[in-house]
């Protein structure tokens, strides 16, 4: 296969790099969920740890025999490698410096810090929503211009890729991708104050108890809106109305306990005379839980629960407080029959108390012995590895149900997990993941210096408001699968989330032919390869995000109208893209193909990159000539050098599956 270099001078068309694109769909199909392609591919190690030097090929655990106990290697030297590999799993791409931390401090102190209850994101979405409309309204000089949709995931990985709660952000996303609402619901990207108060939600609660975490998601209005129990009300005999039974199927199939019985390992329990799996719940549970969900509506700043606060009429209007506060209970509206599900039994309600329905079947929900493994071996699938092996599974649910639903815990268990930590599983066919599309951004933006026209630009001497314009990452859009990820957090096209954790791709292909899951690689095809391809080209070379007029001159902030009273702000016309990546530092690395090869495998990879990837990125690279090229035009190819390394390691299986 001839690989043509996108930054060599003479090779500008991406249309001419079939061979690499060719390569990244074999691959991926090849290697599935799991990674382990076949040929030449030894790991080489990080020189400075050396710790992945010699790894053996082996069969994925799936049986308690011989599988690696909970816990190794939590109190063992952590090596650089071994922390890039933790900080992989456990934030949104490891830099330098907290490689350097993890060596240092160890995990278990790492994961002290992350699950501290003082260590939080400096703002909450709701102010970074409330801050970019201000700043919409300024620029349009008008109070009725509100921040884009964009804005609420911008602002989200702005603080992900910059600030120090990195696991507990991470958590955010993972919660988001199990516990669905979206911004593609219609409503939803209308009502923007709902969304950020359900991802504040999801902040304040993503380390605590499963079952407070549940319980608060289930009174957001955002989730009342996107499964639409909201304003549902009770029984009626007379007209033949019948509770609203979408958020009683959901909490129970997607939320917490799945379709069918399991084992503590995830494994499907079969019953011992038919030997065929048993349903969790019957059409009879979700009708009787559906009654437990009427009658919440929202929470005026009125206090009253009467029916023009239930319809939010015009006597008890909707206010935007209200966007923010979980629901309430309203009597009139809520179900006084017997609610019988999952075993409980509610009894009939003289007088119709919402509350306690509601509490009792969360109680009732969250205890269930199917949350412990659903919800363990989904939170493995987003950090680890899709296919866990049943003592890994059982490992981490037994930690989820002897800390009664304590999530850090459980979290804790799964990254300190040796099947998590061990590199010789990490050496086995079928071990990993494919990396989430945004989080392969976020691990080029946290591995490489750029800057952000959005986060450094000067204040404007026109600004007299406080605090000062927002600074954030202007990212924009994403989801394009023909010129993008494929993947926009928040964005989920349905409460199935982007992908489904048993996802198996087509018959034929590697993956399927081994019984495996890829949850990823439900949102794959050729043509998101090819966006994705396209995607990491245009990054390195013209930068990531929204293309805009930006403060060229560093005089006049973002403010780019004419106005007499400030004659030394001119009106800024230079476009970019928000985000610009700079290669200075690398030049040096860049003079020796070898040389660079490791460096940008070592931000990108550890330092694990197979031999045969090595060899075809540095014979890349050093196409790319630099003889007697001297000052700028050299400095010019080296950082061509530099983007054609990240390029071809990014688009790499070795890079796409996280192992």
């Amino acid at each position: 296969m001839t690989v043509t270099v996108p930054f060599a001078p003479a090779a500008r068309s991406f249309l001419a790099r079939g061979g690499v694109l060719l390569a990244l769909i074999s691959g991926l199909a090849a290697c599935g969920g799991g990674g382990g392609g076949g040929g030449d591919n030894t790991p080489s190690a990080d020189p400075q740890s050396g710790s992945e030097s010699s790894q053996s090929a082996g069969n994925t655990p799936t049986t308690d025999g011989g599988a690696p106990s909970a816990g190794a290697g939590a109190t063992t030297a952590v090596t650089s490698t071994d922390a890039f590999r933790f900080l992989t799993q456990a934030s949104f791409g490891p830099t330098e410096a907290e490689v350097q931390r993890v060596v240092t401090m160890g995990y278990d102190a790492w994961l002290n810090e992350q699950f501290s209850p003082t260590l939080l994101p400096s703002r909450t979405h709701r102010a970074i929503l409330e801050l970019r409309d201000r700043d919409h309204q300024y620029d349009a000089g008008s109070s009725s211009v509100r921040a884009p949709l964009t804005d609420i995931p911008n602002g989200f990985l702005t603080q992900a890729m910059t600030e120090q709660p990195q696991l507990k952000q991470r958590l955010v996303m993972a919660w988001s991708e199990i516990l669905v609402a979206s911004l593609a619901d219609s409503y939803l990207g209308h009502e923007k104050n709902k969304f950020v108060g359900y991802l504040d939600v999801l902040t304040a609660n993503c380390c605590g108890k499963y079952k407070d975490l549940l319980a608060a998601v289930a009174k957001t209005p955002a989730m009342g809106h996107y499964l639409t129990y909201l304003r549902n009300q009770k029984e009626d005999s007379k007209t033949g109305r019948t509770p609203d039974e979408n958020f009683a199927r959901e909490i129970m199939q997607l939320f917490s306990i799945g379709l069918y019985k399991l084992n503590l390992d995830g494994s499907i329990y079969l019953d011992p005379v038919t030997r065929k799996p048993v349903e969790t719940y019957t059409q009879a549970d979700i009708q009787g839980l559906a009654k437990v969900f009427t009658g919440f509506a929202l929470d005026h700043s009125s206090g009253a629960r009467n029916w023009n606060c239930f319809w939010s009429n015009a006597s008890c209007r909707e206010e935007t407080a209200s966007a923010f506060k979980p629901m309430v209970g309203y009597p009139a509206f809520h179900s006084t029959s017997e609610k019988v599900f999952l075993g409980t039994t509610i009894p009939a309600q003289t007088t119709a108390d919402p509350e306690a329905s509601f509490q009792a079947a969360i109680s009732a929900i969250a205890s269930h012995p199917n949350v412990a493994p659903f919800i363990g071996k989904q939170l493995i699938q987003r950090f680890v590895t899709s296919n866990p092996s049943a003592t890994y599974v059982r490992d981490v649910a037994t930690a989820f149900r002897d800390s009664d639903g304590d999530i850090s815990a459980t979290v804790r268990a799964m990254l300190l997990h040796s099947e998590a930590r061990s590199a010789t599983t990490r050496a086995l066919s079928g071990y990993g993941k494919v990396r989430e599309p945004v989080l392969r951004m976020t691990a080029l933006l946290r591995a490489f210096s750029h800057t952000s026209d959005r986060i450094r630009a000067s204040a404007s001497p026109k600004e007299t408001f406080s605090p000062a314009r927002l600074k954030y990452y202007d990212i924009g859009w994403t989801s394009n699968p023909g010129t993008q990820l494929a993947q926009m957090s928040f964005f989920s096209p349905s409460v199935f989330n982007f992908f489904r954790p048993g996802y198996v791709p087509p018959a034929g292909t590697a993956t399927a032919t081994a019984g495996k899951v890829a949850p990823e690689l439900q949102i794959h095809s050729e043509s998101a390869e090819v966006g994705y391809v396209n995607w990491v080209m245009e990054a390195v070379q013209y930068g990531i995000g929204s293309y805009k007029v930006y403060d060229a001159d560093g005089k006049c902030g973002v403010v780019k109208v004419v106005d007499a009273a400030y004659p030394n702000c001119p009106v800024d016309t230079a476009q970019r893209r928000d985000v610009q990546f700079s290669f200075v530092a690398e030049r040096a690395a860049a003079a020796t193909p070898s040389a660079l090869v490791t460096l940008v495998a070592s931000r990108l990879m550890g330092g694990v990159i197979s031999s045969s990837l090595r060899a075809s990125v540095e014979t890349a690279v050093n196409s790319i000539n630099i003889d007697g090229a001297t000052g700028s035009a050299k400095d010019a190819l080296l950082d061509n050098r530099t983007r054609a390394a990240i390029f071809l390691i990014m688009i790499s299986p070795e890079f796409i599956v996280q192992k």
